[in-house]
This record gives structure tokens, sequence and C-alpha cells, in this order.
């Protein structure tokens, strides 16, 4: 279990919050939770928290949902902020890799009322070249869509060389 007390200095002022959580582990996964409150600068209070489920499918794949609401700073006053996001996870060969996400942001800012909302899913391939080295090409499509100012779409298509650096004792 956990629990805690905070309060943060933030440009509109000072915001306090307090939260209690719990962990669970389970047979082949984890499932973590937590409530609370936080007061902003403004005196107004939201319900915050979040949710993680980390199912593994078999020994190489694994399913990853997540949630969660947050009080924070953004464009000159207090933002309310809700995500939910999925990740699968799998081997297809020895050496190739897939991964499959999609998320969900929306930011709310409480001074004036605008709302901000996010949409994001992609796919992407990783392929192990060495040890330390793989190989990543992808899709990823994003929308944002804001009260008042329309909307935007973006495609992406990546490639991207990696190498993992593990300090060794």
């Amino acid at each position: 279990m956990t629990f805690g007390i905070f309060a943060a200095e933030a440009p509109e002022g000072t915001r306090f919050g307090l939260e209690a959580g719990r962990s669970y582990d389970l047979p082949r996964g984890r499932l973590t939770f937590s409530l609370g409150a936080t007061r902003d600068a403004a005196g107004e209070t939201a319900l915050t928290g979040n949710f993680g489920y980390l199912q593994e499918l078999s020994e190489d794949s694994a399913l990853q949902l997540a949630a969660r609401r947050s009080v924070g700073s953004g464009n000159g006053g207090e933002q309310l902020v809700t995500s939910l996001s999925a990740d699968y996870s799998r081997p297809l060969t020895a050496l190739i890799g897939l991964d499959i996400d999609a998320a969900f942001v929306r930011s709310e800012d409480t001074g004036t009322a605008t709302t901000t909302d996010t949409v994001s899913l992609g796919t992407s391939l990783g392929y192990t070249l060495a040890q330390d080295w793989s190989l990543n090409l992808g899709y990823r499509y994003q929308m944002r869509e804001e009260t008042g100012d329309g909307s935007a779409a973006d495609n992406a298509v990546f490639l991207s060389l990696e190498r993992s650096f593990t300090n060794r004792p």
C-alpha cells in the first residue's frame, strides 16, 4: 500500500494533494491503482488517480493498460489531464518483435475551459542486429483537436537504429 501527502509550488500558487494506492502481483502480471484529490491554487479540488494493468500473455508477449488523471500547470493556468493507453508487444521470430500502441489524452484548462484531445495509434517492428543494437521500423498516426481551434492530423513513418548501454560493476 502507498499513501502520500504533498504540497507543490506552481506558477499559479501552491497545490496540495493526497493519494492512497495499492499494488497486487498477479500470477502473470501486475495490477496497480491509486485514488486521491488535489486542490489547485484557485481552491478547486479535483479527483486524481491512476490505474495500471500488465498481463503477460505468453512467455514473451504482454498487454499493458493504463489510465491516469492528474492536475498540472500549463498555458498560464491549472490543467486537468486524463490519459488512457494500451500497449501490446510480442516477438514474431527470435530476432523480430512487434509493438502496437494506442493512447488518448484530454487536457482541460480550468481557467479558460479550453479542451485539447490527442489520439495516437502506432505500430513498429524491431529487428535485433546484435546484443546491444536494434533496427526499428514503424508507423504513427496522431490527431489533435482543440476547442475553438479545430483539428490537425499527422502521419509518420520512421526508421531508427538504437543501441542500449549497460553499466556493469
